[in-house]
């Protein structure tokens, strides 16, 4: 197996996108979760990704109650994320101690947000964001600005 100086073993974690693209990928070692899986809905693409779940190269994990807690945190500021999304982040948090993590994904709100976070990632068909945005929602009536989406202002 390759290890990186870090002395972590590379690993990736696959979102629906890397999923839906497994045989392109090299990793020896692959994770995902099961709000991820649930997203292949292919007969096709399902068999492929029984095959690498049966072979052990892809292992589906579900992250702990704390880890999705603080991907949610993470992510509240992108009210548009799944919980497929939140998974994956909540996955890569709970093996990053263990692991260098690259998240394979396609989604560029998801990449704007591990981005955000230092957290690895890259496309699987796209080349990826070419910038990192940090939102700001503004009150439509008095114009503050706030770092997550309010429902009623408070001024």
């Amino acid at each position: 197996m390759t290890e990186k100086r870090s002395g972590k073993l590379p690993a990736y974690i696959l979102d629906a996108a890397g999923l839906f693209r497994i045989s392109l990928l090299d990793s020896k070692i692959m994770f995902t979760t099961n709000e991820a899986l649930n997203e292949v809905e292919d007969e096709n693409e399902r068999l492929i990704v029984g095959t690498y779940l049966k072979s052990s190269r892809l292992k589906a994990i579900e992250p702990g109650e704390d880890m999705k807690k603080l991907a949610f945190k993470i992510a509240e500021s992108n009210p548009n994320l799944t919980d497929a999304d939140i998974s994956i982040i909540a996955l890569a948090l709970m093996l990053r101690e263990k692991y260098d993590i690259t998240i394979v994904t396609d989604d560029y709100e998801l990449q704007n947000i591990l981005a955000l976070n230092k957290i690895k990632f890259k496309g699987i068909k796209t080349a990826g964001i070419k910038r990192v945005i940090k939102w700001a929602y503004r009150c439509t009536g008095c114009g503050r600005q706030f770092e997550k989406p309010i429902k009623t202002c408070p001024y």
